[in-house]
């Protein structure tokens, strides 16, 4: 997406909260002006200091306080449905990914680039419109005030305006493009991080502490070190700026203290000076830093429009809501740019079970992929439609996938099969009849909480559980993909018994590391 519809797009689906944001900063800055503004109108006006006035002052720093609270209240209850919403969309564009694409980037440098995405969503959204009016509020009311005092003052003022704005806007320019380079190193290192970690019985299986240092040292080191030299060029060149900043200033003091020294200004005039210089720093380095999270916001917005709109899966405009046959074709796809064919012709039919015969390595797992259209293809049709002719997720929603991983969330077990969803009590009391289930709830219930990847699960546990979905799932053809491998031979023909049931009258396809189901078959397509 052209970042100028990006930002029209943002803007117009948060306008309510941007145009509160802008009103509540417009109040803030006008509290916060209160204080200078009645002190030079007492000082031009020949008035003293009174109860009365020292009152309305700390009146306007309450009312200030209050606003500047009840902000962080409203904008931080806006912000949990914002980044709730935004994160959900971009994790819909990550599933929507082509099956290469997302297999060549990897889930785990996806999920960090887009956290990090979100994040600099949220800090510009919650800060940059509300923090524009403020800071341009504060600019222009304290230079006007800086005029009352001294025209050449405010002149000076004026003149450090452009300095900091293009000066920062140059500097943001190129952190641009280091903090892209820091977050792809950051979320590649976070990526190998997790993978070896996550598994529990490796980690500890292990004998050699020393491995971890010698595995991740240097992509550590290669991280903080384009940390480190990210931080160094932000700090120095925004601290060159900031050293023009606060020469110009203490300059000034000098100057108007003598001139307070000599009976030239008065001392209220100084005291202008010191109220004002601080609130115009602080609203021009407000503007800084939201020129540094535009950039941020630029950094990430092109990582969602390169790597995740640019990798859309491309799928055809019709729907599926029945399959009732599937023909192979001596079917073609494509891996790493490599074309591959198989020499196979099929007709399968409601009511067939399918056996994939085939050596390891021969393309039976593949086969299986692109009926589900994971990469494009030819030679595979779909109730006889061309399957790059389909909408890929109506033909998946009517397709259930049992392949060799099975994911396990950190949730109760119940919701493990749920998967999205909540069980309803026929379906659990259903399940638990099922030779599928009954050894896994002898020992747990519904509500038994499984830990990351299953670890306190054996393997044949976890392919019961995904087992376990497939006899709940709403679908017109099975696909097994070796489901069975971590269970022994007695229960894995009893348990291939249960699922040919519960398919009975659909489509079955399935692979086997043996010929232990050959006999469940009605048609073996060899594979060679």
């Amino acid at each position: 997406m052209e970042w100028g519809k990006y930002m029209k797009k943002v803007i117009e689906s948060n306008w309510k909260f941007i145009a509160i944001s802008v009103f509540l900063s417009v109040i803030a800055a006008v509290s916060t002006l209160v204080t200078p503004i009645m002190i030079q109108w007492v000082n031009q006006s020949d008035q003293f200091f009174s109860i009365e006035i020292v009152s309305y002052i700390g009146f306007a720093m309450i009312v200030t306080f209050v606003i500047q609270t009840f902000m962080i209240w409203f904008r931080e209850r806006y912000a949990a449905n914002f980044n709730t919403r935004h994160l959900m969309s971009l994790i819909q564009k990550m599933v929507r990914m082509s099956y290469d694409a997302y297999s060549h980037y990897e889930a785990s440098y996806l999920i960090d680039r887009i956290f990090t995405a979100v994040d600099a969503n949220y800090l510009f959204l919650i800060n940059s419109f509300g923090v524009l009016a403020r800071s341009v509020l504060v600019i222009g009311v304290s230079l006007f005030l800086l005029a009352t005092v001294s025209f050449g003052i405010a002149l000076t003022m004026m003149i450090l305006i452009p300095i900091n704005y293009f000066g920062f806007r140059l500097i943001n320019q190129q952190l641009k493009e280091r903090m892209n380079r820091m977050q792809e190193a950051s979320a590649a290192t976070h990526k190998d991080l997790i993978a070896t970690l996550s598994n529990s019985d490796s980690v500890k299986a292990s004998g050699d502490v020393d491995r971890y240092s010698n595995l991740f040292s240097n992509s550590f080191r290669n991280t903080f070190q384009t940390l480190a030299h990210t931080n160094q060029f932000a700090q120095i060149t925004s601290g060159g700026i900031s050293f023009l900043n606060q020469l110009a200033q203490n300059m000034i003091y000098v100057y108007t203290s003598f001139l307070v020294a000599t009976n030239q200004w008065s001392v209220t005039q100084l005291i202008i000076l010191g109220i004002v210089f601080p609130i115009f720093f602080e609203a021009m380095g407000q503007l800084t830093k939201l020129n540094l999270d535009y950039n941020s916001l630029k950094v990430s917005n092109d990582f969602v429009t390169n790597d995740l709109d640019n990798n859309r899966e491309r799928q055809g405009t019709f729907s599926v809501d029945h399959i009732k046959t599937i023909t192979l074709d001596t079917p073609m796809y494509k891996i790493g740019g490599k074309d591959l064919s198989l020499a196979i012709t099929a007709e399968i039919s409601q009511g067939d079970i399918v056996y994939l015969k085939g050596k390891s390595g021969s393309g039976k797992s593949s086969l299986l992929k692109a009926i589900l259209a994971f990469r494009p293809s030819q030679g595979i049709t779909i109730n006889h439609i061309v399957i790059s002719d389909l909408n890929y997720l109506s033909l998946r929603s009517r397709v259930f996938y049992l392949s060799q991983q099975v994911t396990i969330l950190s949730q109760t077990l119940e919701a493990n099969i749920g998967f999205g969803r909540t069980l309803t009590s026929e379906e659990r009391d259903f399940l638990s009849q099922t030779a599928v289930m009954r050894p896994i709830l002898e020992k747990r219930s519904w509500h038994t909480e499984l830990v990351e990847n299953g670890a306190n699960l054996s393997g044949g546990e976890r392919q019961r559980i995904a087992m376990a979905r497939a006899l709940v799932a709403d679908a017109d053809v099975l696909l097994m993909d070796e489901s069975l491998s971590s269970i022994d031979e007695d229960n894995s023909k009893i348990l291939m018994t249960e699922i040919l049931d519960y398919y009975r009258d659909k489509i079955v396809i399935f692979t086997a590391h043996n010929a232990l189901h050959l006999n469940k078959a009605s048609k073996v397509i060899e594979i060679k």
